[in-house]
């Protein structure tokens, strides 16, 4: 809390913090230490020992809601105590022996080494711990998510450049090497030794004298809290030629670890969380020893608790430690963690034993709100996975049971964690971003706000392409989301919050409006363990959310002034094609909401201004690969939202205006449509009253994603259904669309080539005659097996091939009437142009047998 607290005065911002130890207590932690530094805006990660929680579920409020906490799960105790704190420019590091409780933080003597640095340049001491945090994972069961994070906050302290302090300084740990084989060896002139812990052999403090040869040895205890054996601790310092056992004053539990020694050099110090015992001193986690973390540096004073002497004889016939020393057996049944996914729950699981495993969950964790979830038949021991299908939201308590030998054994609860909300707030100052929040309906029913609102998102997105020309290194939210590799999408959308605000990104992205900085912001904090909260019932979860669905109903006289923004909007996109996609994505929200809102009127031209803000959202191959899958499928969903409505009263065959802005839209995105999600398009439905709202319909969209798949799978699968549309029987074969009917070919054909595009063949058989068109670019060639002639036509480009061949009159006149065998150089070019097999198609065309 100090540190928390010094932290305020450096003027920097406060990125991630982790929390690691054994003994914990989340809700103290959540009364005194949760709230501030969600305040900074910082993730907060904890991971301690799965069976060593000292708080009651129900009391637990925030965990996996505000912040992130995790079991961790090996052989021995999971026992490091380390606080790590990260901002944009600064690095603290705290290795202690203080667990995260009220004792370990507040009352009981403890002892923490606190190193401060900078993430640009720092002390091969945080080499050392980022080494120590890759392999943790590798050692210690935890939650892949976790596992992910510690990643991202390892790549954040490893410094760029060492530089070492003037005092010795060093982290280590035990994974893989006992901690004991990592300290300088012998002979010094003196070492002394305190911790609440030793084992019951005295094997920790013999193999220190072994190893440090002291000259004098002081062993401090607290008899009253000190768990050691007498006989065997004399025994294992009694080839030391001094030795002090002093008795610690009992004012306070004294929970330090300490290792001092002192040679020619200088006195150094080691302290930690390795109590004076086998399991943490002379073994690695990987022989089911504990996890252990510890420091050492040149200490200019001695920490070796004060006291009086204790008789020897005293010491000898003292015994506080248990006689019971076997190891700790394994769990039934762990739950490592539990995050929210998509659609459900991902559980995190390691089992002791192989049988049948019950997952029960609970929105509160109280006494008789427990319900079965799901059963796991386990085949054999060891680590799984699985998804909990479930309504409950992020916050739920979670827990598992297993029957062992007839005995209900159930796990520790966990907390399922939406990592989204849990990411880090903090964002680089020098990026644009609008500096108000601007509410969805405040903005509809202010004209002063609304103006306010016109000019400022211009100006932003004028300065992010300004921005981007001097970086344009790919849109600055994938940038974000490389950066927190762990959450691409809690980084994606949480870089979105801070450029356009939380409710402007809620419009986008229905659900995502929320943001915990303002009700964070009631908490305060003081150190006399006192907390004025603004609602003490109230609950982090009860944002309301943005519907970006409700109605508009903007004033009418106001529309013209809306209409001009919206054309602004579509030349500012215009202009700067570098917008990055979230902010085009955005554009194109607000126009949608705007035609719903019937700004334009039954006469007003709006399809070629929205089919140009449409068409900015095809993405390029490097935005769409950057993109979080969550955004991807919105973006894909949104462009099928916007061809829906070009879709009505327009068809893609048409020689109108509207199909013409239809075919031009759908060439460009139709491909993206087809990777729409349907269990989105709910959020994009718009509702209105307006007379002339430009609304899609749900079956309207999922009809254009129908038809871009069937599109995706068979390029012509458009075109089949619209000559289904209209009642024409055809088929595609060998590169021509090919059709029967009993009379007057020729109208069939043209409509045929009307509807097939642009190039295409054509070939009706008749019992009155064979004819063929081919088509390509303004160009129209007309063969009749009847008579034997083709003719060339020209189309403009309001025309078709129905305009031109359809009339009932006849043909109409041309100069360019030619013998159907051998064809002219000009039909041949156009058949060449429109890959067409000539030769074969006037076989055909003649013998329709051959």
């Amino acid at each position: 809390m100090t540190l928390l607290r010094r932290w305020e005065s450096e003027n920097d911002s406060l990125a991630e913090v982790l929390i690691t130890g054994y003994t914990h207590d989340l809700t103290f932690l959540e009364q005194y230490f949760v709230p501030r530094v969600r305040h900074f805006g910082a993730r907060l990660t904890i991971l301690t020992d799965a069976d060593q929680g000292l708080h009651d579920p129900v009391d637990v409020r925030h965990a996996g809601r505000t912040y992130q906490h995790a079991n961790a799960r090996c052989g021995g105790a999971f026992h490091p105590k380390l606080v790590v704190f990260v901002g944009e420019e600064n690095v603290w590091v705290a290795i202690g022996s203080g667990n995260p409780t009220m004792s370990g933080w507040g009352y009981n003597n403890e002892l923490w080494l606190v190193v401060e640095a900078t993430r640009r340049s720092g002390p091969s001491a945080f080499v050392d711990l980022a080494t120590w945090l890759t392999r943790l994972p590798d050692v210690v069961e935890m939650p892949e998510w976790t596992a992910q994070t510690l990643a991202t906050i390892t790549a954040m302290i490893r410094p760029a450049e060492i530089l070492e302090p003037p005092s010795g300084l060093r982290i280590l740990g035990n994974l893989d090497i006992p901690i004991l084989d990592e300290l300088p060896g012998g002979p010094v002139a003196s070492l002394g030794i305190s911790a609440p812990f030793h084992d019951r052999e005295s094997a920790a403090v013999r193999a220190l004298v072994t190893r440090f040869e002291p000259e004098s040895l002081t062993v401090a205890l607290q008899p009253s809290q000190t768990r050691f054996h007498g006989e065997s601790l004399v025994a294992a310092v009694s080839s030391v030629p001094q030795v002090t056992f002093r008795a610690i004053e009992d004012d306070r539990t004294s929970h330090g670890k300490l290792i001092e020694w002192q040679t020619a050099r200088g006195r150094v110090a080691l302290v930690g969380s390795p109590n004076l015992s086998r399991a943490a001193l002379l073994t690695t986690t990987w022989q089911r020893g504990n996890c252990e973390l510890a420091v050492w540096y040149s200490a200019p004073l001695s920490l070796v608790p004060g006291g009086v002497s204790l008789p020897v004889r005293e010491v000898r016939s003292t015994s506080t430690i248990r006689a019971d020393s076997t190891p700790r057996p394994a769990a039934p049944v762990t739950l490592l963690g539990a995050r929210c996914i998509k659609n459900g729950i991902q559980l995190e699981l390691l089992l002791g034993r192989a049988g049948l495993v019950i997952i029960e969950t609970s929105p509160t964790g109280a006494p008789g709100s427990w319900h079965q979830a799901l059963r796991l038949q386990i085949a054999q021991p060891g680590r799984t996975t699985t998804v909990l299908q479930t309504i409950e939201a992020a916050g739920a308590a979670i827990r598992g049971h297993m029957d062992v030998d007839g005995r209900h054994y159930f796990s520790s609860v966990v907390f399922a964690t939406d990592t989204v909300r849990c990411q880090p707030r903090s964002f680089d100052p020098s990026l644009p971003r609008l500096a108000v929040d601007y509410a969805y309906g405040d903005v509809i029913n202010d004209p002063a706000l609304a103006e306010q609102f016109h000019a400022n998102l211009l100006r932003l997105m004028n300065t992010i392409a300004e921005h981007r020309v001097t970086t344009p290194s790919g849109s600055t939210a994938t940038q974000t989301a490389a950066r927190f590799n762990d959450d691409r999408w809690g980084a994606w959308i949480q870089h979105l919050q801070q450029t356009v605000g939380p409710s402007l990104a809620g419009l986008l992205f229905p659900g995502e409006g929320r943001a915990d900085t303002e009700r964070s912001e009631q908490w305060s904090i003081d150190m006399d363990y006192s907390l004025d909260l603004a609602d003490e019932d109230s609950d982090l979860d009860d944002e309301p959310r943005i519907d970006g669905r409700q109605p508009l109903d903007l004033d009418p006289s106001q529309h013209g002034a809306w209409r001009r923004w919206a054309g602004k909007l579509r030349g500012n996109l215009a202009r700067n094609p570098l917008l990055p996609l979230e902010i085009r994505m955005l554009v194109n929200r607000l126009y949608l909401n705007l035609l719903a809102a019937g700004l334009w009127g039954p006469d007003d031209e709006w399809r070629t201004g929205f089919a140009e803000v449409l068409t900015t959202l095809r993405p390029t191959d490097e935005e769409y690969d950057a993109l979080p899958m969550r955004a991807a499928d919105a973006l894909c969903t949104l462009i099928a939202v916007g061809l829906a409505l070009l879709f009505q009263d327009a068809n893609l065959h048409g020689g109108a205006a509207e199909d013409t802005i239809l075919r031009s839209a759908w060439k460009e995105l139709g491909e993206w449509a087809a990777y729409a999600d349907e269990n989105l398009v709910d959020e994009y439905l718009i509702p209105s009253s307006r007379g002339y709202s430009r609304i899609p319909g749900e079956g309207g969209i999922i009809k254009v994603i129908e038809l871009a798949r069937s599109t995706a799978d068979d390029p012509h699968a458009q075109i089949r259904e619209t000559l289904e549309a209209e009642g024409i029987e055809a088929e595609f074969y060998d590169g021509a669309w090919v059709a029967r009917i009993d009379s007057n070919p020729r109208k069939l054909a043209a409509r045929i080539a009307t509807y097939a595009g642009n190039p295409c063949t054509v070939i009706v058989f008749s019992n009155a005659g064979n004819c063929t068109v081919i088509r390509c670019g303004s160009t129209l060639a007309f063969g009749d097996a009847r008579t034997r002639r083709w003719r060339i036509y020209p189309i403009s480009a309001v025309g078709s091939p129905i305009t031109v061949l359809g009339s009932p009159d006849g043909l109409p006149s041309t100069r360019a009437n030619f013998r159907l065998t051998p064809p002219p150089a000009s039909v041949t070019a156009l058949a060449e142009e429109a890959e067409t097999n000539l030769a074969r198609l006037l076989a055909v065309l003649v013998e329709p047998g051959h």
